[in-house]
């Protein structure tokens, strides 16, 4: 039987045709469109969080795609994803630290 997280069940999907560059405008529109609305509750918190703690957000926000079953909520999860890469980018952009200074672990057991 299809359905939920079955993963031996292969569901052929109608073939979208879609420009790929639209995509990324429509794509990059909800961005802007969640940031706005974020921003009004967050400010620019994420500025001064440390580079450890944006990653560790990126991870817990990309752990939250596979929560949902419906492909609207994987969308909105997805666009959280793109938006925290995004701060986690521009944060590296102009850190004087290197990537290297911190690691994503599972958790305190990880070694």
């Amino acid at each position: 039987m299809c359905g939920g997280m079955n993963p031996g069940c292969i569901i052929e999907e109608p073939r979208m045709e879609v420009d790929l560059f639209a995509g990324l405008k429509m794509f990059v529109d909800e961005m802007e469109r969640k940031l706005r609305e974020k921003q009004k509750e967050y400010g620019d918190s994420w500025k001064n969080m440390s580079l450890d703690r944006l990653a560790l957000r990126l991870v817990e926000e990309f752990s939250e795609v596979f929560v949902y079953s419906s492909a609207e909520q994987v969308g909105h999860e997805l666009v959280d994803v793109a938006n925290m890469a995004l701060m986690l980018w521009l944060r590296l952009r102009s850190s004087r630290y290197p990537f290297t200074t911190f690691r994503v672990t599972n958790g305190p057991d990880d070694s």
